[in-house]
């Protein structure tokens, strides 16, 4: 069955034959240069699998049987996103010994055991952390894994999470590192990757509290605070009652941060979003719009939604489709060229998978695009070096073209190469 088509994340790209109109070639390019923040094909058959989605055939199960199997010869990176999806593995009604080698069945289900160790251990660290900072009585949102992990999957052994993410007021700051503080919690080392504003507390066991004051690493990705504490719920997490972001502006949150950070090589945006849209009644795709335009994340969200409809097979609506990808095709040359630098930040060779090619001219816009981006990229990236902006350019040229080699020279997965031959 041949699936590497739809890994472009739109349907009917326009080909070389039947040169369309130059603005809907302009739009199917930039989307197919947005294919990197896709999983790859392998990991799409990891990820069907683990949801149990009527997508996932008995050869889908063969080849994660495979994989599971051979854990220890993937890529790093691989093997990260293949365990934290065990859980969801050994809970999956697909999964067993029928279908799979009785020793692929054990280690998963020995995996859900000790998985399920840890979060107990886990959940004692949250609920102390929750507590404390409750207590002060400043506004925080618990975000992301801890809140998705506890109100949004079936049981949270299913949902990996390493930390707390707590999103707070910068006034609120102070008060709430405090409580921290007297509570056991340690100010890790200032790391300067790490956006302004952001602070990690880390307890002596090194389960680490995130506190946040923005949403998105990337500065053009600017969701107003407002917005999400007026949607925000209260929900109980571990017997607190805390502020949750709303369905709509959690997937609005989830899909902006796995856009632009190399975090989404752990799939876990794909489980997180599919589990918002299918255990959510009626999920506010109004909202989600809204806080899309809000962000200024329609040109990923377009590819991303798109994956999650065709190759999860995520209740996503048409109509909803059809406005992403309108307003993706409006998205000016900096929100463009924003998006390929963050859909190319991963190392090389972390996901490879096949792609349908796009035809030489194409193929050819599409090189120059990502190697010479707009002046309004170049500025928002460089703002102190505007008046050297030719140096810069060609300094990117050069980026580009040894990251280019060491993609040629990273490893295939060597399930995909037994499977060729």
């Amino acid at each position: 069955r041949d699936r590497a088509s739809s890994f472009i994340g739109l349907r009917g790209l326009p080909t070389e034959s039947g040169w369309p109109h130059l603005r809907g070639r302009r739009a199917a390019v930039t989307r197919a240069g947005l294919v990197e923040l896709l999983p790859s094909i392998e990991q799409t058959t990891l990820l069907r699998a683990a949801l149990g989605t009527s997508r996932s055939g008995p050869d889908d199960l063969k080849l994660v049987d495979r994989m599971i199997g051979a854990l220890a010869t993937l890529p790093p990176a691989a093997q990260v996103a293949v365990k934290g999806l065990r859980p969801l593995l050994a809970r999956s009604e697909g999964v067993s010994t029928d279908r799979f080698q009785r020793d692929t069945v054990t280690a998963l289900r020995t995996g859900m055991a000790r998985e399920a160790i840890r979060v107990a251990s886990v959940q004692a660290l949250v609920r102390q952390a929750l507590t404390a900072v409750s207590a002060t009585g400043h506004p925080f949102l618990v975000v992301r894994g801890v809140a998705l992990a506890e109100t949004g999957y079936p049981d949270p052994v299913t949902r990996h999470c390493h930390d707390l993410d707590l999103y707070l007021p910068i006034e609120s700051r102070p008060a709430i590192a405090g409580a921290l503080s007297a509570t056991g919690f340690g100010v890790a080392q200032d790391d300067p990757s790490r956006p302004p504003g952001e602070e990690r507390w880390v307890h002596p066991s090194g389960f680490p509290v995130e506190l946040h004051t923005t949403f998105f690493p990337e500065r053009y990705y600017s969701l107003p605070p407002e917005w999400v504490w007026s949607g925000a719920t209260t929900r109980p997490i571990l017997g607190i009652p805390v502020r949750i972001p709303a369905p709509g502006d959690h997937l609005v949150l989830v899909l902006g941060l796995a856009s632009c950070t190399p975090q989404r090589s752990t799939l876990r945006w794909v489980t997180d979003s599919w589990f918002l849209l299918t255990e959510t009644a009626e999920f506010p795709w109004e909202r989600f719009l809204d806080g899309m335009r809000e962000a200024r994340l329609a040109l990923p969200v377009s590819v991303m939604l798109t994956y999650l409809s065709d190759e999860v097979g995520a209740p996503v609506p048409e109509e909803v489709l059809r406005t992403v990808r309108s307003e993706a095709a409006e998205a000016p040359p900096l929100a463009r060229d924003i998006a390929f630098f963050w859909a190319n930040a991963l190392p090389a060779g972390t996901v490879r998978g096949e792609r349908e090619p796009i035809g030489f001219w194409s193929s050819t816009w599409l090189l120059g695009l990502k190697l010479w981006p707009s002046r309004a990229y170049m500025a928002h990236a460089y703002p102190e070096k505007r008046g050297f902006m030719l140096w810069w350019y060609f300094r990117r040229l050069a980026r580009g073209a040894t990251k280019a080699l060491d993609a040629r020279k990273s490893p295939r997965s060597p399930i995909r190469t037994t499977e060729r031959q």
